[in-house]
């Protein structure tokens, strides 16, 4: 190679290096800087790779696996698809995205461990640890290692637009993406739905979680619900109504008992029939009684405050009210007051002008 080829070659790597360091500056990404000499990160590269990226979280360093030629690569890529474009917009592959959703369920802000979204999730642990790595490292999201509860805290940027992986859509053969621009991650409806039912089991049907009650269950149950073409919405109330036989003990059997209840749940929910529990009260049952005797309450109230109204009207002949009620009188309606319909047609005409004024 002559002398002029290897100042050309030698001029092209610095040019990519500075486009690089360009890159990464506008887009506001920390500076990537090998350890030790070239010769000592050629080492650190070959068989398994090492974190060289002092970009990546701190409490992730034990989870991250990935060369510094692919972190270039995804980062610089998100980093020119955010000048490009006014929002800053980024793409998860399927496990990934899956991994946002789940954290998407638990709200915006909140804690999870690695643990607990691997069991959720179906993803594997070593996925969904590049997930969160990824999801940190494009600013989807910001965590933090809690090293006494051994949790992260985490916040998830809303201004972000988080895509999917693409999908065909059927008799087009184009390409789309699920776009999730401040709103929750549509990966797929029947995951949305399953993570939805998997909050409520976590946040107010505890107990079906503590037998051991988990995700594949639940998946299994939606994927055979769908397939028969039952009513998905019914499903919140079987659930409540097991998370109660199991709390008290009162299950809808021949003998009101259970050897093995998660069996029994588990077998109730493939055949989609539980039937209520003696004694059983939903909280939507409990509201709407609830709001039933509220409205009992004001109507009472009501009618105890219009009573003392009408009595003070009759006692004050001279009022204005008084005079109302009796103009209206028909020549059939007798004004004498010591007639016995006088104050039931008083009280007709009284209320008249109540619900009148009331509307007014």
């Amino acid at each position: 190679m002559g002398r002029l080829a290897i100042m050309q070659e030698a001029q092209e790597k610095r040019s990519k290096q500075d486009r690089i360091a360009e890159i990464r500056k506008k887009a506001d990404l920390p500076t990537l800087e090998p350890k030790g000499t070239p010769k000592e990160h050629n080492k650190n590269t070959k068989g398994t790779p090492k974190e060289q990226d002092k970009g990546i979280p701190k409490e992730h360093n034990d989870s991250v696996t990935v060369t510094l030629l692919e972190h270039d690569r995804n980062t610089i890529y998100d980093a020119e698809k955010r000048n490009s474009i006014g929002t800053p917009s980024i793409s998860l592959s399927k496990q990934h995205f899956k991994v946002y959703n789940w954290l998407i369920s638990r709200g915006y802000k909140g804690t999870f461990n690695k643990a607990l979204a691997t069991k959720e999730t179906g993803v594997a642990y070593m996925t969904v640890r590049k997930a969160l790595w990824r999801l940190e490292s494009t600013g989807i999201i910001k965590s933090k290692y809690d090293a006494t509860l051994k949790e992260y805290e985490y916040t998830i940027d809303q201004n972000i637009d988080v895509k999917g992986p693409k999908r065909n859509t059927i008799g087009t053969g184009t390409e789309q993406y699920q776009n999730t621009t401040g709103t929750p991650a549509l990966i797929e409806e029947e995951d949305i739905y399953i993570n939805s039912l998997l909050q409520l089991i976590r946040t107010r049907f505890s107990s079906l979680s503590k037998i051991g009650l988990h995700r594949n269950d639940i998946t299994s149950v939606v994927k055979t619900w769908k397939l028969l073409g039952a009513d998905l919405s019914t499903l919140p109330l079987m659930l409540e109504m097991m998370n109660h036989s199991v709390e008290s003990g009162n299950w809808p059997s021949r003998d009101g008992t259970v050897d093995k209840p998660l069996a029994y749940i588990r077998k109730c929910l493939q055949d989609g029939s539980f039937d209520r529990p003696k004694g059983f009260v939903s909280q939507q049952e409990r509201m709407a009684g609830m709001m039933a005797e509220e409205q009992q309450r004001i109507a009472d109230q009501r009618k105890v405050a219009a009573d003392l109204e009408f009595e003070n009207m009759l006692a004050d002949p001279d009022s204005d009210l008084y005079r109302q009620c009796l103009e209206r009188f028909n020549k059939y309606e007798k004004r004498d007051p010591a007639d016995p319909k006088f104050q039931p047609t008083m009280r007709k005409y009284f209320d008249k002008d109540k619900a009148k004024n009331a509307c007014s």
